[in-house]
Protein backbone atom coordinates (compact mmCIF):
# COMPACT_ATOMS: atom_id res chain seq x y z
CA UNK A 1 0.00 0.00 0.00
CA UNK A 2 1.41 3.48 -1.18
CA UNK A 3 2.03 6.44 1.37
CA UNK A 4 -0.52 8.11 -0.54
CA UNK A 5 -3.53 5.12 0.02
CA UNK A 6 -2.03 4.91 3.88
CA UNK A 7 -2.95 8.53 4.19
CA UNK A 8 -6.68 8.30 2.81
CA UNK A 9 -6.85 5.61 4.62
CA UNK A 10 -5.96 7.87 8.30
CA UNK A 11 -8.31 10.51 7.08
CA UNK A 12 -11.41 8.27 6.46
CA UNK A 13 -10.76 6.51 9.47
CA UNK A 14 -10.29 10.29 11.57
CA UNK A 15 -13.84 11.75 9.64
CA UNK A 16 -15.46 8.53 11.14
CA UNK A 17 -14.60 8.48 14.79
CA UNK A 18 -15.28 12.85 14.58
CA UNK A 19 -18.55 11.73 12.97
CA UNK A 20 -19.40 9.05 15.67
CA UNK A 21 -17.58 11.99 18.34
CA UNK A 22 -20.48 14.53 17.31
CA UNK A 23 -23.13 11.83 17.24
CA UNK A 24 -22.74 11.19 20.73
CA UNK A 25 -22.05 14.35 21.69
CA UNK A 26 -25.49 15.60 20.20
CA UNK A 27 -27.42 12.44 22.05
CA UNK A 28 -25.77 13.90 25.29
CA UNK A 29 -26.53 17.62 24.56
CA UNK A 30 -30.52 16.61 23.78
CA UNK A 31 -30.90 14.39 26.71
CA UNK A 32 -28.99 17.06 29.03
CA UNK A 33 -31.96 19.42 27.45
CA UNK A 34 -34.92 16.69 27.88
CA UNK A 35 -33.70 15.66 31.56
CA UNK A 36 -32.76 19.38 32.71
CA UNK A 37 -34.70 21.76 30.72
CA UNK A 38 -36.54 23.40 33.87
CA UNK A 39 -32.72 24.22 35.76
CA UNK A 40 -31.25 25.81 31.85
CA UNK A 41 -31.27 29.20 31.87
CA UNK A 42 -29.46 31.59 29.43
CA UNK A 43 -27.24 32.35 32.43
CA UNK A 44 -25.84 29.00 32.35
CA UNK A 45 -25.33 29.05 29.16
CA UNK A 46 -24.06 32.00 29.02
CA UNK A 47 -21.48 30.94 31.04
CA UNK A 48 -20.78 27.75 29.49
CA UNK A 49 -19.71 29.85 26.64
CA UNK A 50 -17.33 32.27 28.60
CA UNK A 51 -14.97 29.81 28.75
CA UNK A 52 -14.82 28.01 25.14
CA UNK A 53 -12.27 29.51 23.25
CA UNK A 54 -10.40 29.10 20.12
CA UNK A 55 -6.71 29.80 21.57
CA UNK A 56 -4.49 27.11 22.80
CA UNK A 57 -3.99 27.42 26.44
CA UNK A 58 -0.56 28.53 27.41
CA UNK A 59 1.86 26.74 29.72
CA UNK A 60 2.69 29.03 32.68
CA UNK A 61 3.73 28.77 36.50
CA UNK A 62 0.53 28.40 38.10
CA UNK A 63 0.08 32.13 39.07
CA UNK A 64 -1.55 34.98 37.30
CA UNK A 65 -2.31 38.56 38.77
CA UNK A 66 -5.13 41.09 38.16
CA UNK A 67 -4.62 44.50 38.77
CA UNK A 68 -6.58 46.64 40.80
CA UNK A 69 -7.49 50.50 40.48
CA UNK A 70 -9.91 50.70 43.53
CA UNK A 71 -9.33 53.37 46.27
CA UNK A 72 -11.02 53.98 49.66
CA UNK A 73 -13.11 51.43 51.42
CA UNK A 74 -12.34 48.73 48.86
CA UNK A 75 -14.71 45.01 49.30
CA UNK A 76 -13.27 41.96 47.34
CA UNK A 77 -14.50 38.22 46.61
CA UNK A 78 -14.55 35.33 44.22
CA UNK A 79 -17.43 34.49 42.03
CA UNK A 80 -17.07 31.14 40.92
CA UNK A 81 -13.72 31.91 38.92
CA UNK A 82 -13.70 35.59 38.69
CA UNK A 83 -12.67 38.03 41.18
CA UNK A 84 -14.76 41.09 42.11
CA UNK A 85 -14.00 44.26 43.09
CA UNK A 86 -16.23 47.16 45.25
CA UNK A 87 -15.27 50.56 45.98
CA UNK A 88 -17.36 53.56 46.75
CA UNK A 89 -17.31 54.34 43.06
CA UNK A 90 -17.52 51.22 41.12
CA UNK A 91 -17.98 47.53 40.94
CA UNK A 92 -16.24 45.70 38.84
CA UNK A 93 -15.72 42.07 37.96
CA UNK A 94 -12.21 40.67 36.78
CA UNK A 95 -11.13 37.20 35.01
CA UNK A 96 -7.47 35.97 36.28
CA UNK A 97 -6.59 36.68 32.59
CA UNK A 98 -6.26 40.25 33.90
CA UNK A 99 -9.24 40.62 31.76
CA UNK A 100 -12.03 43.25 32.42
CA UNK A 101 -15.55 41.27 32.31
CA UNK A 102 -17.46 44.34 33.07
CA UNK A 103 -17.90 47.56 35.60
CA UNK A 104 -20.94 49.40 36.80
CA UNK A 105 -20.59 52.60 38.27
CA UNK A 106 -22.37 53.72 41.86
CA UNK A 107 -21.78 56.10 44.76
CA UNK A 108 -21.65 54.25 48.37
CA UNK A 109 -20.31 55.82 51.28
CA UNK A 110 -20.03 52.21 52.99
CA UNK A 111 -20.40 50.02 50.40
CA UNK A 112 -19.78 46.03 51.02
CA UNK A 113 -20.23 42.81 48.82
CA UNK A 114 -21.72 39.51 49.45
CA UNK A 115 -21.68 36.68 47.34
CA UNK A 116 -22.93 33.48 47.19
CA UNK A 117 -23.45 30.38 44.01
CA UNK A 118 -26.25 32.40 42.76
CA UNK A 119 -25.17 36.05 42.93
CA UNK A 120 -23.29 38.88 43.74
CA UNK A 121 -24.91 41.78 46.01
CA UNK A 122 -23.47 45.15 46.74
CA UNK A 123 -25.20 47.50 48.78
CA UNK A 124 -24.57 50.79 50.80
CA UNK A 125 -24.43 50.83 54.97
CA UNK A 126 -26.04 53.84 55.57
CA UNK A 127 -27.32 54.33 52.38
CA UNK A 128 -30.21 53.57 50.30
CA UNK A 129 -29.22 51.69 47.28
CA UNK A 130 -28.93 47.78 46.94
CA UNK A 131 -27.47 46.56 43.39
CA UNK A 132 -27.60 43.12 42.68
CA UNK A 133 -25.35 41.18 40.11
CA UNK A 134 -24.25 37.86 37.76
CA UNK A 135 -21.43 37.14 35.94
CA UNK A 136 -22.27 39.14 32.69
CA UNK A 137 -24.24 42.76 34.21
CA UNK A 138 -26.40 44.14 36.59
CA UNK A 139 -29.26 42.17 37.22
CA UNK A 140 -31.55 44.66 39.00
CA UNK A 141 -31.09 47.98 41.78
CA UNK A 142 -32.91 48.44 44.31
CA UNK A 143 -33.67 52.00 46.15
CA UNK A 144 -34.83 52.03 49.68
CA UNK A 145 -36.81 55.37 51.26
CA UNK A 146 -34.30 54.75 54.27
CA UNK A 147 -31.01 53.66 55.31
CA UNK A 148 -30.25 50.11 54.71
CA UNK A 149 -28.42 48.80 57.86
CA UNK A 150 -27.08 45.17 56.98
CA UNK A 151 -28.18 42.48 54.12
CA UNK A 152 -27.39 38.57 53.45
CA UNK A 153 -28.03 36.10 50.58
CA UNK A 154 -27.76 32.40 50.22
CA UNK A 155 -27.02 30.21 47.39
CA UNK A 156 -29.81 29.64 45.95
CA UNK A 157 -30.50 33.63 45.55
CA UNK A 158 -32.46 34.84 48.34
CA UNK A 159 -31.57 38.02 49.92
CA UNK A 160 -32.75 39.64 53.02
CA UNK A 161 -32.36 43.54 53.85
CA UNK A 162 -32.74 45.11 56.81
CA UNK A 163 -33.69 48.79 56.68
CA UNK A 164 -36.73 50.80 57.92
CA UNK A 165 -40.44 52.07 57.50
CA UNK A 166 -42.33 55.35 58.46
CA UNK A 167 -43.28 54.68 62.20
CA UNK A 168 -41.58 51.49 62.74
CA UNK A 169 -38.08 51.09 63.79
CA UNK A 170 -37.15 48.21 62.35
CA UNK A 171 -38.17 46.88 58.83
CA UNK A 172 -36.74 43.56 56.99
CA UNK A 173 -37.59 42.59 53.61
CA UNK A 174 -36.96 38.43 52.16
CA UNK A 175 -36.75 38.87 48.14
CA UNK A 176 -36.93 35.70 46.24
CA UNK A 177 -34.04 34.77 43.38
CA UNK A 178 -36.39 36.27 40.67
CA UNK A 179 -36.33 39.94 42.86
CA UNK A 180 -40.01 39.55 43.88
CA UNK A 181 -40.74 40.01 47.98
CA UNK A 182 -42.04 37.15 49.81
CA UNK A 183 -41.76 38.10 53.37
CA UNK A 184 -41.86 40.86 55.38
CA UNK A 185 -40.92 41.46 59.36
CA UNK A 186 -41.64 45.11 61.36
CA UNK A 187 -40.69 46.35 64.62
CA UNK A 188 -41.94 49.55 65.99
CA UNK A 189 -39.96 49.32 69.23
CA UNK A 190 -36.45 46.65 68.03
CA UNK A 191 -33.38 47.76 66.15
CA UNK A 192 -32.13 44.89 63.66
CA UNK A 193 -28.07 44.80 63.81
CA UNK A 194 -27.60 42.00 61.58
CA UNK A 195 -29.99 39.25 59.48
CA UNK A 196 -28.80 36.18 57.97
CA UNK A 197 -30.92 33.65 55.72
CA UNK A 198 -30.58 30.13 55.38
CA UNK A 199 -29.61 28.06 52.52
CA UNK A 200 -32.64 25.20 52.65
CA UNK A 201 -35.33 24.75 50.06
CA UNK A 202 -37.57 27.12 52.27
CA UNK A 203 -35.31 29.07 53.48
CA UNK A 204 -35.44 30.51 57.39
CA UNK A 205 -34.48 34.06 58.25
CA UNK A 206 -32.35 34.84 61.83
CA UNK A 207 -33.24 38.98 62.56
CA UNK A 208 -30.54 39.73 65.43
CA UNK A 209 -32.38 42.73 67.42
CA UNK A 210 -31.73 45.04 70.44
CA UNK A 211 -34.92 46.58 72.36
CA UNK A 212 -34.11 49.10 75.41
CA UNK A 213 -35.19 47.58 78.44
CA UNK A 214 -35.40 48.98 82.08
CA UNK A 215 -32.58 51.64 81.17
CA UNK A 216 -30.22 49.03 79.65
CA UNK A 217 -30.87 46.79 76.59
CA UNK A 218 -32.07 43.14 75.88
CA UNK A 219 -31.16 41.34 72.60
CA UNK A 220 -32.94 38.85 70.90
CA UNK A 221 -32.35 36.02 67.98
CA UNK A 222 -35.61 35.75 65.92
CA UNK A 223 -36.21 32.61 63.22
CA UNK A 224 -38.85 32.97 60.78
CA UNK A 225 -40.22 30.83 57.78
CA UNK A 226 -40.24 33.33 55.45
CA UNK A 227 -43.62 31.04 54.45
CA UNK A 228 -45.45 32.09 57.60
CA UNK A 229 -46.64 35.05 59.08
CA UNK A 230 -45.28 34.81 62.38
CA UNK A 231 -41.62 33.79 64.18
CA UNK A 232 -41.00 30.49 64.10
CA UNK A 233 -38.82 31.05 67.25
CA UNK A 234 -37.51 33.95 69.41
CA UNK A 235 -34.11 33.29 71.48
CA UNK A 236 -33.02 36.22 73.85
CA UNK A 237 -29.44 36.31 74.76
CA UNK A 238 -29.58 39.25 77.43
CA UNK A 239 -27.21 42.00 77.90
CA UNK A 240 -25.54 40.91 74.54
CA UNK A 241 -25.18 42.69 71.53
CA UNK A 242 -25.20 40.82 69.24
CA UNK A 243 -22.92 41.80 65.86
CA UNK A 244 -22.18 39.65 63.24
CA UNK A 245 -24.42 35.83 62.30
CA UNK A 246 -24.49 32.95 60.06
CA UNK A 247 -26.41 30.11 59.30
CA UNK A 248 -25.45 26.94 58.79
CA UNK A 249 -26.86 23.97 57.17
CA UNK A 250 -27.73 22.15 60.48
CA UNK A 251 -29.83 24.74 61.32
CA UNK A 252 -27.18 25.82 63.46
CA UNK A 253 -27.38 30.07 63.82
CA UNK A 254 -24.20 31.50 64.37
CA UNK A 255 -23.82 35.10 66.25
CA UNK A 256 -21.33 36.64 67.35
CA UNK A 257 -21.75 39.59 70.04
CA UNK A 258 -19.76 41.57 72.39
CA UNK A 259 -18.70 39.43 74.75
CA UNK A 260 -19.04 36.09 73.13
CA UNK A 261 -19.81 33.57 70.42
CA UNK A 262 -23.53 31.65 70.58
CA UNK A 263 -24.50 29.07 68.24
CA UNK A 264 -28.07 27.88 68.47
CA UNK A 265 -29.26 25.15 66.70
CA UNK A 266 -33.42 25.48 65.43
CA UNK A 267 -33.98 21.94 64.98
CA UNK A 268 -32.29 20.11 68.60
CA UNK A 269 -32.79 23.70 70.53
CA UNK A 270 -28.97 23.60 71.60
CA UNK A 271 -27.08 27.03 72.64
CA UNK A 272 -23.32 26.56 72.48
CA UNK A 273 -21.23 29.40 73.65
CA UNK A 274 -17.69 30.92 73.39
CA UNK A 275 -16.72 33.78 75.75
CA UNK A 276 -13.80 36.03 75.49
CA UNK A 277 -12.56 39.36 76.54
CA UNK A 278 -14.02 41.93 74.26
CA UNK A 279 -11.06 44.32 74.63
CA UNK A 280 -8.99 41.01 73.42
CA UNK A 281 -11.11 40.28 69.51
CA UNK A 282 -9.55 40.86 66.18
CA UNK A 283 -11.43 39.23 64.27
CA UNK A 284 -13.64 36.80 63.49
CA UNK A 285 -14.77 34.47 60.80
CA UNK A 286 -17.28 31.16 60.20
CA UNK A 287 -17.88 28.83 57.85
CA UNK A 288 -20.78 25.63 57.16
CA UNK A 289 -18.56 23.39 59.97
CA UNK A 290 -16.21 25.97 62.06
CA UNK A 291 -15.39 29.19 63.66
CA UNK A 292 -12.63 30.90 63.93
CA UNK A 293 -11.93 33.52 66.62
CA UNK A 294 -8.71 35.55 66.82
CA UNK A 295 -7.64 37.32 70.25
CA UNK A 296 -4.90 39.11 70.97
CA UNK A 297 -2.54 37.87 73.24
CA UNK A 298 -1.15 41.17 74.72
CA UNK A 299 -2.45 44.69 75.04
CA UNK A 300 0.68 46.06 73.82
CA UNK A 301 1.87 44.35 69.89
CA UNK A 302 0.52 41.79 67.34
CA UNK A 303 0.93 38.84 68.82
CA UNK A 304 -2.47 36.49 68.22
CA UNK A 305 -3.84 33.12 69.18
CA UNK A 306 -6.27 32.32 66.47
CA UNK A 307 -8.13 29.45 67.75
CA UNK A 308 -10.58 26.87 65.42
CA UNK A 309 -13.73 25.52 67.24
CA UNK A 310 -16.57 22.86 66.27
CA UNK A 311 -19.87 22.99 65.87
CA UNK A 312 -20.49 23.07 70.14
CA UNK A 313 -17.99 25.88 70.22
CA UNK A 314 -15.08 23.53 71.46
CA UNK A 315 -11.46 24.21 70.81
CA UNK A 316 -10.09 22.10 68.00
CA UNK A 317 -6.99 23.49 66.61
CA UNK A 318 -4.97 26.65 68.82
CA UNK A 319 -2.38 28.71 66.22
CA UNK A 320 0.08 31.60 68.12
CA UNK A 321 0.86 34.13 65.38
CA UNK A 322 3.63 36.73 65.82
CA UNK A 323 3.27 39.44 63.42
CA UNK A 324 0.10 41.13 62.79
CA UNK A 325 -2.51 39.45 61.65
CA UNK A 326 -4.29 40.80 58.65
CA UNK A 327 -6.80 38.36 57.74
CA UNK A 328 -8.64 34.57 57.93
CA UNK A 329 -10.72 32.58 55.36
CA UNK A 330 -12.16 28.90 56.08
CA UNK A 331 -12.63 26.99 53.13
CA UNK A 332 -14.22 23.25 52.98
CA UNK A 333 -10.98 21.81 53.36
CA UNK A 334 -8.35 24.37 54.75
CA UNK A 335 -8.22 27.54 57.19
CA UNK A 336 -6.06 30.08 56.05
CA UNK A 337 -4.36 32.55 58.14
CA UNK A 338 -2.47 35.35 56.75
CA UNK A 339 -0.26 37.68 59.04
CA UNK A 340 2.14 40.28 58.33
CA UNK A 341 4.44 38.34 55.84
CA UNK A 342 3.32 35.08 56.60
CA UNK A 343 0.88 32.81 55.14
CA UNK A 344 -0.97 29.81 57.15
CA UNK A 345 -2.54 26.85 55.77
CA UNK A 346 -3.99 24.30 58.64
CA UNK A 347 -5.77 21.38 57.03
CA UNK A 348 -9.28 21.06 58.78
CA UNK A 349 -9.45 17.17 59.07
CA UNK A 350 -5.96 16.58 60.27
CA UNK A 351 -4.82 19.92 61.80
CA UNK A 352 -1.19 20.11 60.17
CA UNK A 353 -0.15 23.69 59.52
CA UNK A 354 1.63 24.70 56.57
CA UNK A 355 3.37 27.53 56.84
CA UNK A 356 4.71 30.20 53.58
CA UNK A 357 6.50 33.58 53.25
CA UNK A 358 4.59 35.99 51.39
CA UNK A 359 4.81 39.72 50.52
CA UNK A 360 3.86 41.87 53.55
CA UNK A 361 2.04 43.89 51.27
CA UNK A 362 -0.85 41.48 50.87
CA UNK A 363 -3.53 42.14 53.24
CA UNK A 364 -6.56 40.15 52.37
CA UNK A 365 -7.07 36.24 51.48
CA UNK A 366 -9.59 34.50 49.49
CA UNK A 367 -9.85 30.73 48.84
CA UNK A 368 -11.05 30.02 45.07
CA UNK A 369 -11.84 26.75 43.32
CA UNK A 370 -9.52 24.13 42.33
CA UNK A 371 -7.30 24.63 45.20
CA UNK A 372 -6.07 28.21 44.86
CA UNK A 373 -5.81 31.15 46.91
CA UNK A 374 -6.10 34.78 46.12
CA UNK A 375 -3.79 37.06 48.12
CA UNK A 376 -4.87 40.83 47.71
CA UNK A 377 -2.49 44.18 48.23
CA UNK A 378 -3.76 47.71 47.11
CA UNK A 379 -2.65 47.39 43.83
CA UNK A 380 -2.85 43.82 42.48
CA UNK A 381 -5.04 40.23 43.63
CA UNK A 382 -2.36 37.29 42.93
CA UNK A 383 -4.13 33.75 42.12
CA UNK A 384 -1.25 30.88 43.63
CA UNK A 385 -1.32 27.20 44.08
CA UNK A 386 -0.01 26.35 47.53
CA UNK A 387 2.48 23.21 47.64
Amino acid sequence: MTSAENFERSAKRYRMYKFVTLVFFLVFLIGGFAALHNDITVENLQYLLKYIGTEPDEAGDGQSTVTLSASGIVCTGIYRDDFAVVDGESFVLYGFDNSLRYTVDHNMAQPRLLISARYMVCYDIGGNTLIVFNSFSEVRRDTYDYPIVCADINDSGYICVATSEEGVQSAVYVYSPSGGLVYKWKSADKFVTSVSVSSDQTPSALICCVKASGGSYASELITVNIKQDSPSDVFSVGEKLPVVSSVRSDGTYCVLTDTSLVCYNRNTGTVYEYKYNPSALRMYRSSDRFSAVAVSTNIIGSESTVLLLDEKCEELYRLQVSTQLMDMKISDKKAYILTYGCLYSVDLDTFACEKYDVLTEYKEIHSAPGGRVILRSESKATSVYLV
